[in-house]
């Protein structure tokens, strides 16, 4: 509970003036801008970039006030000491995995679902919870690119991470979520099983993404979070390690490189082998 019942408080707690805070709610849109990004996968994304002083208002308010607030235990995205690593170890070595997307997750939380959150789980008076709102969202809804909006999905997804680990324990299945994806995994999910679980996310107000969901029975490899959960512990991908491979090959047959095109292929290349030291344990 946050229990912020004026508008000064909030100020207080934030350490910044509530004129500031008020003047910046009031013209969001002069402090972000939308721009669309092309994922790795060839998708179109709006990601919003916030100046210096939205910036510094949102991690305040991260810091200051959300991370105090319980999630579950089973959410691994924007959570200390958690990672897309620790994620998908809860899953390594079972039998069948069964992934699940929420679609659009962000955009799709409209901004009168986080009042919501503020008025009425975490105790804000109705002034205090329309700025906060006003501050941590845009266009009505959450969006990506703010450093609170993970925070804010993980508080709301609270009900339904509850109910689909109540679901699935009995059954002794395994259950966690990274952000807007969730995985289930253990010996045996059937179909009726597979099928509670979209009807509990639904209930929740949440969209499915049944293009990005998937199930293995151990015939293929499973990929949770990006790595391989097929054996004991989570692996890169070969393709991953395949492509790094590629990319060392290609900066040795490139000798006429530029000094700055060299030096920036090299950060990546060593950025990726440190990840997969990371992943693997190599170090």
């Amino acid at each position: 509970m946050l229990n912020i019942w004026k508008k000064q408080h909030l100020a207080l707690r934030l350490n910044i003036s509530l004129d500031t805070l008020e003047m910046v709610a009031g013209d969001i849109d002069s402090y972000c801008t939308i721009k669309s990004k092309t994922t790795k996968k060839g998708k179109i994304r709006d990601v919003a970039q916030t100046n210096s002083l939205l910036k510094f208002i949102q991690r305040s308010i991260l810091d200051n006030l959300l991370t105090s607030i319980p999630i579950s235990l089973d959410a691994h995205g924007a959570v200390p000491g958690h990672s897309s690593k620790t994620n998908a170890a809860v899953h390594a070595g079972n039998k069948c995995v069964f992934g699940i997307d929420l679609k659009s997750c962000f955009p799709k939380i409209h901004s009168s679902r986080v009042r919501k959150l503020f008025e009425e789980n975490l105790r804000c008076s109705p002034a205090v919870a329309s700025l906060i709102t006003r501050l941590t969202t845009f266009d009505y809804h959450l969006t990506q690119g703010f450093s609170t909006s993970a925070a804010l999905l993980n508080m709301m997804c609270l009900p339904l991470d509850a109910k689909i680990k109540e679901f699935v324990v009995p059954k002794r299945l395994v259950y966690s979520r990274y952000i807007d994806d969730i995985t289930i995994s253990g010996d045996f999910i059937t179909e009726n099983t597979r099928g509670r679980i979209r009807e509990l996310i639904m209930a929740e107000g949440f969209v499915l993404n049944r293009k990005k969901e998937f199930f293995s029975r151990g015939s293929l490899p499973a990929i949770v979070t990006g790595l391989n959960v097929n054996g004991d512990k989570p692996k890169v991908p070969r393709s991953y390690k395949r492509n790094l491979w590629a990319a060392k090959h290609n900066v040795r047959r490139q000798p006429m490189l530029s000094t700055a095109s060299f030096e920036k292929s090299m950060r990546s290349i060593k950025g990726k082998e440190q990840y997969i030291r990371y992943i693997e344990n190599e170090e």
